[in-house]
Formats: C-alpha cells, sequence, structure tokens
C-alpha cells in the first residue's frame, strides 16, 4: 500500500493558504457534471473556511476540447487516459500530469498501470486475423485500451491495412476492418457507431470500460477491447462465458490475463498546465477528498460514489487512491517511451510513397505587410524553429551569409529574432517568449531550443510570425497544417492560409501553396551513406532485409525495420521503403541549393561531428 501511504502524506504538505484561488474542472459529459457540481457543493463548498480553493465545473464535449481549454486557461484540470494524456502532452499543449490514479494488483500490491485486454465470447474468434468482419466494442475514439492499443496492434501486423491520414483518416480504415462497431465520440464512420445505444458521442451508455463490456454482452458485439478490470470484477459464472484473446492468436481464460495482454498501459491520470496551472489547488482538493471519504464522509467520494449516475465519472471506479506524479515527470514519461511511440505512430500521417524529395524549405511572411521581400529582410524582425536546424535555420542563415559579405553577425542582421539555442541575452533571442506565462518561471525557459519555448519548432517559428515577427523560416507544409487542420490552435483563431506569402530568393512575394517555384531549398529525405567500395554490398544486404522486415515484409513479427520504441531510431518511423536513388553523389542528392546553403552556414559554426571527420584534413 506504499502508493496509497504516499497520497495521504501529501496531503499534510498540501494544506496551504488556497483560499482565494479556484480550481476549475473539465467535464465531458452530463454525468460527470452533475458529479462535479455535487463534489462543490457537499463536499467542498462546507469547508471553504478551512481555506480549501473554489472547485467550479467547465462542461466541454470531449477529451479534446478538455486539452484545449486547459492549453488557453478556461479550465486547469481533467483526468484523461494514457492516449490523451500523450496527445496532451504534444506541442502546442504541453501538459503534464500532476496526480495517478492508483489500483489493486491482487489482494494486496497497488499499482499505477493497467493490462490493455481484448475479450470475446466463447467460439467466436480464432485468431488476430478472425477480427475482419467481427462486431467490435472500444472505450472510446482514440482511448488507450480501446483504441490506440488494439488498432496500433492490428496496424503494426498488417493485419489491418491503412495507407495514412494522407489517403484517409485511420478510422475509416477500421470501419472497413470490423463490420460494426461502437466507439463512442468518433465522427462521420457510421459503421463505427453501428452498434451504439445512443449517440455515439460522450454520453453513450457504452462509453467507457464497463460501457464496452456492456456492448459486448447485451449489444451484440463479439470483442470488446477494455481493461483487466473491467472483467476481473465479474462473477466467476459470469467469467466462463468469455476468453481473452492474446496477441499470438491463442484464447486463454480471464484470469490468466497476465499473460494474455494486448499492453500494459499507465493509469489515468489528472492533468495540468506545467507553468501556473495551480497543481498544489488542485491537489489540495483532491487529497482532502480523499481524507474526509477515508472518515466516511460518502459526499466527498471520488470513486464509484453510491450517488453517481453513470461508471467512472471524473475517476476510474475500480481506483482505490490517487498519488502525485513526479515533478519532472513529463506525458511522454509517464505514458512510457513504447506506448508513447506507438500513439505518436497511429497519429502521425504516413505515406503511400515518396515522389518528390524531402521537404521544402520556406520563407514566410503576412501579405498585408507588402514591404517585406526576400531584399528587404535586413532590420526586419525573424523567427526560426531552433538554431542548428535545416529549414529554420542552416538554410536561411547560409544564404543570408553568401548575400550578405560573408559576415557570421547573423545578430545584426535582424533587428531582433527568435532563434531557440542562440545566447539568451542576444538579440537573436529578443521575441522569444518562454512558456508564454508571467515571472520567472516563464524567463528561465526563454530562448531554450525545446518546446518549453512556445515559439520553438516548426509551428513555434509560424507562432512567432503571427504574433510579433516579420518573416518565419519553415517548411512548406506547415501553414496549411495550423491553419486547415482539424485542432486550430487558438493563437490562429481568425486567420486563413490566403493571410501569408511566400519569399521566393529573386524578390518575389508568391502564394502560401507555390512552394514549388518560390522556396529557399529543397530538403532530401534521410538516405544511408558509405564509402564507395562497400556501397553495392551495403544496398544489397538492406534491400534484402526489407523483403523481410520492411512495412510489407514476410517476417514483420520478428522484427521491423520502420518502427521502434523509441523515435526515428536508424530510420524514420514513417518511412515507406528504401529506394535506390538516381544520384550517386551527396552534391547532386542534396542539390545545387541546399549545398550553397549549407556550405555558408558551416562557415560561421562546424558541427562537432564535421570537426571529428576534418580533424587530420590540412590546408
Amino acid at each position: 500500500m506504499k502508493l496509497a501511504l504516499q497520497a495521504t502524506l501529501s496531503f499534510g504538505l498540501l494544506a496551504l493558504c488556497l483560499a482565494t484561488s479556484s480550481v476549475r474542472w473539465c467535464t465531458i459529459s452530463n454525468e460527470e457534471q452533475e458529479k462535479c457540481i455535487r463534489l462543490q457543493q457537499e463536499c467542498f463548498a462546507p469547508q471553504q473556511s478551512k481555506e480549501l480553493p473554489v472547485l467550479n465545473c467547465v462542461r466541454k464535449a470531449d477529451p479534446h476540447d478538455c486539452i484545449r481549454a486547459i492549453k488557453s486557461s478556461e479550465a486547469d484540470a481533467v483526468t484523461l487516459d494514457a492516449g490523451h494524456i500523450a496527445e496532451a502532452g504534444l506541442s502546442p499543449n504541453n501538459l503534464k500530469p500532476i496526480v495517478a490514479e492508483v489500483h489493486m494488483k491482487g489482494s494486496k500490491e497497488t499499482t499505477t498501470n493497467y493490462h490493455a485486454i481484448a475479450v470475446i465470447k466463447k467460439g467466436v474468434v480464432s485468431s488476430l486475423e478472425d477480427l475482419q468482419g467481427k462486431k467490435s466494442c472500444h472505450t472510446g475514439f482514440e482511448r488507450s485500451a480501446g483504441w490506440d492499443v488494439p488498432v496500433g496492434t492490428l496496424l503494426y501486423k498488417n493485419i489491418l491495412m491503412w495507407d495514412g491520414v494522407e489517403a484517409e483518416p485511420v478510422e475509416k480504415a477500421v470501419g472497413r476492418f470490423f463490420i460494426a462497431s461502437c466507439v463512442p465520440g468518433v465522427k462521420e464512420v457510421p459503421s463505427l457507431c453501428r452498434l451504439c445505444s445512443g449517440k455515439c458521442d460522450w454520453n453513450d451508455p457504452y462509453v467507457g470500460y464497463s460501457g464496452a463490456f456492456e456492448c459486448l454482452k447485451s449489444g451484440g458485439g463479439e470483442v470488446a477491447f477494455v481493461n483487466d478490470a473491467t472483467v476481473l470484477a465479474l462473477s466467476p459464472e459470469e467469467r466462463s462465458k468469455y476468453q481473452l484473446l492474446c496477441l499470438d492468436g491463442s484464447a486463454k481464460p480471464i484470469e490468466e490475463y497476465e499473460s494474455c495482454f494486448w499492453a500494459q498501459v499507465a493509469a489515468h491520470a489528472v492533468v495540468a498546465r506545467p507553468v501556473d496551472g495551480r497543481a498544489d489547488e488542485i491537489r489540495a482538493l483532491l487529497f482532502y477528498a480523499l481524507e474526509q471519504a477515508k472518515q466516511g464522509q460518502a459526499t466527498c467520494q471520488l470513486f464509484g460514489s453510491p450517488h453517481d449516475t453513470g461508471k467512472d465519472l471524473l475517476f476510474k471506479d475500480s481506483a482505490i487512491s490517487l498519488v502525485p506524479v513526479p515533478e519532472l515527470m513529463d506525458a511522454q514519461l509517464y505514458v512510457g517511451a513504447k506506448h508513447y511511440a506507438s500513439i505518436q505512430n497511429l497519429r502521425r500521417e504516413r505515406s503511400k510513397g515518396v515522389t518528390g524529395k524531402g521537404y521544402i524549405a520556406v520563407a514566410v511572411a503576412k501579405r498585408k505587410d507588402t514591404d517585406i521581400n526576400w531584399n528587404t529582410l535586413k532590420g526586419k524582425k525573424s523567427c526560426h524553429t531552433s538554431v542548428g536546424r535545416t529549414a529554420g535555420w542552416n538554410i536561411p542563415m547560409g544564404l543570408i551569409y553568401t548575400e550578405n559579405n560573408r559576415s557570421c553577425d547573423f545578430d545584426k542582421f535582424f533587428s531582433e529574432s527568435c532563434a531557440p539555442g542562440a545566447p539568451p541575452e542576444s538579440s537573436l533571442c529578443a521575441l522569444c517568449k518562454g512558456s508564454g506565462g508571467e515571472g520567472s518561471l516563464s524567463q528561465k525557459y526563454k530562448c531554450k531550443p525545446n518546446s518549453n519555448e512556445i515559439y520553438y519548432g516548426y509551428k513555434g517559428a509560424f507562432r512567432c510570425l503571427v504574433e510579433v515577427g516579420d518573416v518565419a523560416f519553415i517548411k512548406h507544409s506547415i501553414i496549411s497544417e495550423v491553419i486547415e487542420g482539424e485542432n486550430k490552435p487558438a493563437w490562429a483563431a481568425g486567420l486563413s492560409a490566403s493571410d501569408f506569402v511566400l519569399l521566393s530568393l529573386h524578390g518575389e512575394r508568391c502564394r502560401h501553396d507555390e512552394y514549388d517555384r518560390c522556396n529557399l531549398a529543397t530538403v532530401s529525405n534521410h538516405a544511408v551513406v558509405s564509402r564507395p567500395e562497400r556501397a553495392e554490398r551495403v544496398k544489397m544486404v538492406l534491400l534484402e532485409q526489407q523483403k523481410m522486415f520492411g512495412r510489407h515484409g514476410n517476417q514483420t513479427d520478428d522484427f521491423q525495420m520502420f518502427q521502434s520504441e523509441a523515435k526515428d531510431s536508424l530510420f524514420k518511423d514513417g518511412t515507406e521503403c528504401l529506394a535506390v536513388p538516381n544520384e550517386k553523389t551527396y552534391k547532386t542528392y542534396l542539390g545545387e541549393s541546399y549545398v550553397n546553403s549549407v556550405d555558408g552556414i558551416s562557415k560561421c559554426s562546424s558541427s562537432e561531428l564535421l570537426k571529428v571527420c576534418n580533424f587530420h584534413s590540412h590546408d
């Protein structure tokens, strides 16, 4: 019970003077809103004299809305499953887990993990491949056990075929794979809502673990993707009606879930903003409620309260306590590298095959700033992805070096910039904003070359242009991704892609979609390099390995070349296949414009690797 003891001790540490502050809890269903209001009125309100923060309840449509609301300071906290925690941790959200659910593991141990399992009716499914054409029940769209794990697993094993989001959303491929399903929260795929008994939203009776199992039990489903606690709560008689489907295609009794699960997943956790996130206030409320419930106050019961009008409201009914998450643990560390990578792979765009060469580096300006073109950039305000990055720094600054009397005084070319990774006191960091908040913590992150700086990376540099800059150096797809994407950030509200122009090296201003002729350079895809005398042998080995372990290889159950627990190990995770280029030298492969720009920047800041390569070379 070590975790439960930690939670109890934490309440004493959090008894702070918080009377003037409030916590806005985000709810995603009518039942959750009712429970939140009941806690507000019956558990916390009578104790305001004890200097507890005020609890307010904010109703949103789904977990995605809650994540956006917390990011934009319209709410402060929500409990999410691991899949949504991973999403919440990605830029531009950058939320972090602060309190985790604790569950029982056996009769004595406690844990902050659970097993994602596939439950089937006896005799209905004989293998993983046999799932095709069956009726499936899921906890919810993009939930870990109910969506990310099963869909990601079927994709990984090449049982579910999908060409990537450039071709179609993954839910359409899932809709073809199963004959009928209930996936609460999904949109525009009727077959994925066919088994639902409500409106297929987050209020549907078949939402969540208990809902997905009820879909299997009473709603015509043949497989349900849930967690271990869902079926362990069944009576022995009811358990005997079902089996677990294992990853090797075999079936086992419910009791053998520890040897027949699809993934081990981090428990649900409360997330908040990393800066000014009111984490202390949130923990104070939660641990006060835990302490009161322990003393018999039913009005403060967070887990499976008898007053609840539904299952798993705000927290999982099977949770027994809460424990603070370590301060330095972000979403990726909490979810775990393997699960985090699989979620990213599922969300990430995959292409059918590369017909072009990588991406295009562009310079972007606002259409209304008619005086700005490539030839008038001196003295303007610039936005960069990061010092040392290709599209955001090496290419534009290499070109500027060549055209500016070969001067490395980049801090004197632009009046002000945000170039994360530059010296903090230089003008190259003047436009940076750190975490975007006020105070010393925000300043601590200012101009850091990571996501703690809100102007870091492609989308960060574009945001810098929108808010404070005159020109941004990014890749060609970012304008459309931000402005026309599904999750348009608040800082881009009211903007359209036509509000921006591309700058050509000849001084022309072009439409945002004319990047093929209006760019700084084309950046080639990653490639394998070798000594000339070994090139043919390396090529032959890699192509042979690809036949076995490539995206469509015949031995992918043993190993996959283009997928890994860590991101982009050896090859980019989004690689579809390896192909032999026509070009034989690095200069012809990279292209003249790219080589020239990088040659320029290398005169100012040679990389450590290049220093090693040239150590024994003398002019």
